[in-house]
């Protein structure tokens, strides 16, 4: 890409001492930072836009690691950044880096590989991390979490010698892992310390379904068991142990328990942090910093509190916003119906909204034959929709709930065209 040698040499390192100047300088390459990038080459910015990232390789979509890269031979990532991103003039790629200090009022920023910078606009998208599970022999060679490329790389390398694996965490990461890699002569057990599959993310009908689908694959799921320990053999992981004292045979355990957000760059360089980086409706953590993904913690309207969301189409919604904002739009505070998907095994689960504690649940179709939808309400109101392999409905769901419309639960259960005839009605009485 251009400007590329004036910054740094084939070994990662700066060619040079003096400043390079940039417009915008985005920090984090994962679905955030280069759909940022794309969005601006889409506007037609034409200021100079930096991209640097901690890996070594061009953004990739993420999704198909915990799927389709485990199961295909010689399968390559998918590039996030699109051609036009690629042949800007405009946009200069630095792979393998991190920003060691910065000055947010004086516009500068120094690079592990010795670098000097200086911009007019900055954007963290630096994303999160998995949390780390400190027990006894949680380092052990054979230990691993899913994030990166390189991650998927050693669970790949680690199926070549070991049938048994362990995943510690029942949620999505290690269900798609699950589902993934079920048969094959494997013995798969997930290990969740919560009494139900993704406590805090599905209702019970949605958990139950989950768990039934995988038990049909043979992987063995036991719940409210915390891991004590790592057991060894050398120094490679033999065995898990929970707190109850069982015992797994493990040659492999994948560790999903959740994630932290990357906001220690953001601390450094004076942020205000929370749960991750603090940002306004602009999605401004200050003057000229901008924050997206899965590292800020937003104000989101329709939950009446700020959160953070870690979600492929959060990373997405938030980057266009900002790309519309940095190319000079003028927008209201950001406000998007978060949705989600999962491809778990056969099954598509798909989510619009956001569940809250204490709904009631609607269930329309039947979860025996593969083909449901669950709808929440808060009294009358609905805030989320859970569909598994109903993608018509899915996307009914996100259009109602940006359009503050919630049909009766009559309405649910005699179906979608049903929804899609009240819908109607309604906006021809709604102002």
């Amino acid at each position: 890409m251009a400007r590329m040698k004036s910054l740094v040499n084939k070994d990662g390192e700066a060619n040079h001492k003096t400043v390079d100047e940039f417009d915008i300088v985005i920090v984090g390459a994962g679905h955030a930072g280069a759909h940022l990038v794309n969005g601006l080459v889409r506007s037609k910015f034409t200021g100079s836009v930096l991209l640097v990232s901690d890996e070594i390789f061009q953004p990739y979509h993420r999704p198909p690691l915990s799927k389709e890269y485990l199961k295909t031979e010689n399968i390559k990532p998918t590039p996030l950044l699109t051609g036009g991103a690629l042949s800007s003039p405009n946009v200069t790629f630095i792979p393998g880096c991190r920003i060691s200090a910065g000055d947010l009022q004086a516009g500068a920023l120094t690079l592990t590989n010795g670098a000097e910078l200086s911009f007019k606009k900055l954007v963290l998208a630096t994303g999160a991390s998995p949390r780390k599970l400190t027990v006894e022999g949680s380092d052990l060679e054979g230990i691993v979490s899913l994030k990166t490329l390189l991650d998927a790389e050693k669970i790949r390398d680690s199926l070549l010698q070991t049938k048994d694996l362990v995943l510690v965490g029942g949620g999505f990461i290690n269900l798609e892992l699950a589902f993934s890699l079920a048969g094959a002569g494997r013995n798969i057990t997930v290990l969740e310390q919560t009494p139900r599959l993704l406590q805090r993310a599905v209702s019970p009908i949605m958990s139950e379904f989950l768990k039934t689908q995988a038990e049909k694959l043979g992987v063995r799921i036991l719940l409210n068991e915390e891991v004590s320990r790592f057991e060894r053999d050398d120094n490679r992981v033999s065995h898990v142990v929970t707190a109850a004292g069982e015992r797994f045979k493990a040659g492999l355990a994948i560790v999903a328990i959740g994630s932290v957000p990357e906001s220690k760059l953001a601390q450094d360089l004076g942020l205000e942090c929370s749960n991750g980086i603090i940002v306004n409706g602009k999605l401004q953590a200050a003057p000229n910093v901008y924050a997206v993904g899965d590292c800020v913690f937003f104000p989101d309207p329709t939950a009446g509190h700020s959160l953070r969301l870690e979600s492929v189409q959060n990373a997405t919604d938030q980057a266009s916003y900002v790309a519309e904002e940095l190319a000079g739009s003028e927008q209201e505070d950001y406000n998007r119906v978060p949705w989600f998907w999962s491809v778990q095994g056969d099954n598509r689960l798909q989510i619009a909204g956001l569940a809250k504690p204490g709904t009631k649940l609607v269930v329309s179709g039947d979860p025996a034959n593969a083909n449901f939808a669950v709808y929440h309400y808060v009294d009358k109101l609905l805030c989320a929709v859970e569909t598994i392999n109903r993608p018509g409905e899915h996307m009914l769901a996100r259009k109602i709930l940006k359009d503050n419309f919630s049909p009766t639960e009559e309405q649910v259960m005699q179906g979608v065209d049903e929804i899609k005839a009240a819908l109607a009605y309604w906006k021809t009485k709604t102002p």
